[in-house]
């Protein structure tokens, strides 16, 4: 049984939209997304950068809003940041928006990369010479971890260290 809906214009951007009348009797119901419901139209909102979600955003015109650190980046660059660029967080404090916190990634799996030799580093591990076994949570030299061949042909160290899964192995014997 669908709930009925009702049709609303967003506050924040004017776009028409529909909204469950069970919201609207609570309040809600008054924004299009998650989006539009950060910023100047925000019951909470004092002023300066709106923060939606995670981080800051500034806007741009036009009526758009980016997030700060890719106002910030693509300033520094001097140009829009590259298709499927993301910019990525040295010291993690996604409110630290300073230029030498900023690093521009290429793509989603570089700075998943990033990500995962901070994870090592603060760990005690050392990036590039250990790996991080995902089960006993611990940093361990890459040559612990079991490798699978990838498609193109490189091999990878899988995320699990070899006594993991030789534990696993003889536990799933075992029962």
């Amino acid at each position: 049984m669908s709930r009925p809906t009702v049709p609303r214009i967003c506050v924040a951007c004017g776009k028409e939209f529909f909204a469950q009348a069970s919201n609207i009797a609570r309040g809600w119901g008054r924004f299009c997304s998650h989006s539009c419901q950060g910023g100047e139209h925000s019951g909470r909102w004092k002023g300066g950068p709106a923060a939606t979600g995670l981080y800051r955003n500034v806007a741009i015109g036009g009526g758009a809003t980016v997030g700060e650190h890719v106002a910030v980046a693509t300033r520094a660059l001097g140009k829009p940041l590259p298709l499927g660029a993301e910019v990525h967080h040295v010291n993690g404090d996604r409110a630290d928006n300073a230029n030498h916190n900023l690093v521009i990634c290429q793509d989603d799996a570089y700075h998943k990369f990033l990500h995962w030799l901070a994870r090592i580093r603060s760990l005690g591990g050392r990036p590039f010479f250990d790996g991080f076994c995902t089960t006993c949570r611990t940093p361990k030299p890459i040559a612990d971890f079991y490798t699978r061949k990838t498609t193109d042909g490189r091999r990878m160290p899988i995320t699990t260290c070899k006594a993991c899964v030789l534990a696993e192995a003889a536990r799933r014997r075992a029962a």
